[in-house]
Formats: C-alpha cells, sequence, structure tokens
C-alpha cells in the first residue's frame, strides 16, 4: 500500500548558454576638449533549456506537486552594437550608443538606442540626463517552458483560500504569440558638492513599456471567469489547477524620485557622516489589456494584478563612524505602508503597516596587526537589532514575501582578507 500511494518526484533540468563577443575601440577625431572614443561590437548566443520528467512526473500523479510534461526549447541570437564618448567641451560631455538583435522567428529584429548628456559648469554643480529605449524578448522558458507551482488562491465562489496548482502553459506548444517587451526611458539629475563636506543627488526617473511580458495573475484568472475552462475543479468544485499563459500585458507606466543627501565632517574624534537615501514612486500605471481602466499600483500590494508591491516610500537613514582603524555604522530602514488588494472571504484586507527595522555593524581594519594581508577586516553586525516583525499579511506564513523579509534579529561575523 504505501509503495502504491508514494512515488519518486525526479525532474532534470539542463541549461545551457553560448556567448561569443568580439569588441574593438579606438580614438577618432581630436576636439578641444580630447579625442572621439568610438567602440563597435558583435555578439552571438545560443540558448538551450531542457527538463526532463520520470513517468510519474509526466503523468501529473502527485497530489500536491502534482507534476509536469517534458519540454525543450533552444534559439540562437545575433547582435552589433555601438557606442561614443564625444567631448564636446571641457564642461559637457555627449555619449550615444545603439544595439541591434535578430532574433530570427516570430520575434524578428530589434534596435534601440540610448544617448547621455553630462554637464560640469563651474562650481559645485553637475547636471545629467538620458534617454533611451530597449526591447526583452520572451526567453526560452516563456516560449516552450512549463511549470507547475503551488500558489495561494481564493474562490470567489465560495469564499476559501487553499494552496492550488498553477500551470504554465508553453505559448509555442499552443500556437500563441509573444512579442517582445517595449520600453523607453528618461533620467535627468542634479548633483551638488559643497567644500563644507554636504553632497546632494537628486534624480528624476520615468519607465514606460508597452507589451510587457508577464505570467498571467493566477487569481485574475480565477476572478475573471471562476467556471472557465482555465480553472479546473474536482466533481465537487474544490479548485485542483489553475492555468495561465505568459503573455503580453498593455503597458506599465512609472516614475519617481532618488534622493541620496550626506554630510562628512571631521571632529577631534574620528569623521562623522550623516545620510540620506530614498525613493519615491510618484506613480506605478498598470493597464492589462487595451481598453481596460489603468490601475494606480503606488502604495499598493498588487495582489490582484500583474503588478509588484510598491511602498510609495524606501528610505535608509543612518550615521557612519570612522575613527582610526575602527568604523560603525547604523542605519534605520523604512518601507511605507501598502494597500491590500487581496479578497478573503468576500472582504478586501485592507492595509498593510509600514516597516522599519535598525542594522548596526562594527568594522576592525586588521591590516596593521595581519601584514601579510591587505584590506582585512573584522565585521560584526546586527540585522534588524529589535527583532521587528513583519506586518500581517492574510497569507501563507503571515506576510508579504516580496517585500519584507520575516527572519528578525540576524547577528554575524564576518572576516575579510585580500593577499
Amino acid at each position: 500500500v504505501q509503495d502504491y500511494i508514494s512515488g519518486a518526484f525526479f525532474e532534470k533540468t539542463t541549461s545551457k548558454l553560448t556567448v561569443v563577443d568580439a569588441v574593438v575601440s579606438d580614438s577618432l577625431i581630436e576636439l578641444g576638449a580630447g579625442p572621439i572614443e568610438v567602440a563597435l561590437g558583435a555578439q552571438y548566443r545560443d540558448e538551450f533549456l531542457d527538463r526532463d520528467g520520470n513517468d510519474l512526473v509526466n503523468a501529473d500523479a502527485f497530489a500536491f506537486l502534482i507534476g509536469a510534461p517534458d519540454f525543450d526549447g533552444e534559439r540562437a541570437v545575433k547582435a552589433l552594437f555601438a557606442e561614443t564618448l564625444i567631448p564636446i567641451s571641457s564642461e559637457i560631455n555627449l555619449s550615444a550608443a545603439v544595439r541591434y538583435e535578430d532574433y530570427g522567428g516570430k520575434i524578428g529584429k530589434t534596435l534601440d538606442p540610448k544617448i547621455t548628456l553630462l554637464y560640469r559648469p563651474p562650481g559645485n554643480i553637475t547636471v545629467r540626463g538620458s534617454y533611451s529605449t530597449s526591447s526583452r524578448a520572451p526567453s526560452v522558458y516563456q516560449i516552450s517552458g512549463v511549470n507547475t507551482s503551488l500558489d495561494q488562491v481564493s474562490d470567489p465562489l465560495t469564499g476559501s483560500t487553499a494552496f492550488i496548482a498553477v500551470r504554465d502553459l508553453p505559448a509555442a506548444a499552443e500556437g500563441r504569440d509573444i512579442k517582445e517587451e517595449r520600453g523607453n526611458a528618461w533620467n535627468f539629475g542634479v548633483s551638488w558638492r559643497t567644500d563644507s563636506g554636504f553632497s546632494l543627488d537628486l534624480d528624476l526617473w520615468s519607465y514606460k513599456f508597452s507589451d510587457v511580458i508577464i505570467e498571467e495573475n493566477h487569481q485574475v484568472v480565477v476572478n475573471t471567469d471562476p467556471t472557465g475552462d482555465r480553472v479546473i475543479r474536482s466533481p465537487g468544485g474544490t479548485i485542483l489547477t489553475v492555468l495561465v499563459d505568459f503573455t503580453n500585458a498593455s503597458s506599465v507606466k512609472t516614475s519617481g524620485m532618488d534622493i541620496n543627501a550626506r554630510y562628512v565632517f571631521d571632529t577631534p574624534i574620528g569623521v562623522v557622516t550623516p545620510f540620506f537615501e530614498a525613493t519615491h514612486a510618484f506613480n506605478y500605471s498598470l493597464v492589462r489589456l487595451v481598453g481596460d481602466d489603468p490601475i494606480e499600483g503606488v502604495g499598493a500590494r498588487n495582489f490582484a494584478n500583474f503588478g509588484s508591491p510598491t511602498p510609495a516610500w524606501r528610505i535608509n537613514a543612518g550615521l557612519s563612524y570612522v575613527f582610526d582603524a575602527h568604523s560603525a555604522r547604523f542605519y534605520v530602514r523604512h518601507l511605507s505602508s501598502l494597500d491590500d488588494d487581496q479578497i478573503v472571504r468576500g472582504v478586501q484586507n485592507g492595509l498593510i503597516d509600514s516597516m522599519t527595522t535598525l542594522d548596526v555593524q562594527y568594522s576592525l581594519a586588521l591590516e596593521n596587526i595581519w601584514h601579510t594581508f591587505s584590506a582585512a577586516s573584522l565585521q560584526i553586525g546586527v540585522i534588524n537589532a529589535f527583532d521587528t516583525p513583519p506586518p500581517y499579511v492574510s497569507t501563507n506564513g503571515g506576510f508579504e514575501s516580496r517585500t519584507h523579509d520575516p527572519r528578525g534579529r540576524q547577528v554575524y561575523i564576518r572576516l575579510e582578507a585580500g593577499f
């Protein structure tokens, strides 16, 4: 009886990537501020992925892990690229780059440029800006692969929540096309340095993506058509398996701001540096299909869509202290709260609280003790010194695994040395 109900789950996965690069670079025309630098290159990539399971895996014979069919896929990609740096003047540098890739087949060819301008006027201010486009082709796995995972699913018909088998469907086997993802990005930044030791970096950024390659959200599939062909149920009505696709979403638009400020000053007992680093998201707009209303994902968990948890603020602030061979650092890390869009038993969960933790580290330089070694140091530290638990979320484990660390206080000792 035991042999009948138990079996070995065995899979062998083979992944191979072969890359051949060729790059040449040289200086060309001499300008007043320096020569024009140019680099040209070519690349060939061969990608292969194969997975082979035993008979029980292929037969979906397991009650909990289910199983999965075998698959394999391969493709070759050719690329050409070029980059140049042009010193327009002693204050202005212009760099430009372009990359061409040929994937063949239904994906075809892509061409993406990038241009960056750096302006360093006399004084303590530097201004920079850039604009670029990008392409991301579907991976071999997204085209040919299939996988079964266990995910938490809420059944809108019964209000129950359980871990259910979620299976990716291979696009190639189903005759579906996945287009390459297209994007464009711009950045504008200013840096300010003072003679007193104060520095400030401010960057504004924006990314826009179309035909975003996503794995469909299993909860969206269930909510959209809870009795459809892609929600497989037992004769009693319990969900057994949810089938999801890799597909192209309509668009993602996000913008925000990065701030980095610090002040370095000497004291009779060492160098003290207070610092502040933060990322603030202005918007995170998600559109799954053309014609759908955009979903604003800033400050949301985004459980019921294809987005990621996006706190409005991520902040690191603290203080560092260096004296002779000793140094100490204190980090306060803060993640702002999230609206939880998961619905359990017909009720939306509500608010996920913010999380703030403290990290402490002490380092001792050992070069003067161990003359055989260079850059030797001993580090002792505590992560999450106050053992702050992650905010509660109504899911397995009780926390948002994509955002918060549940491990609590961690103490470490690290010895580093070069020789």
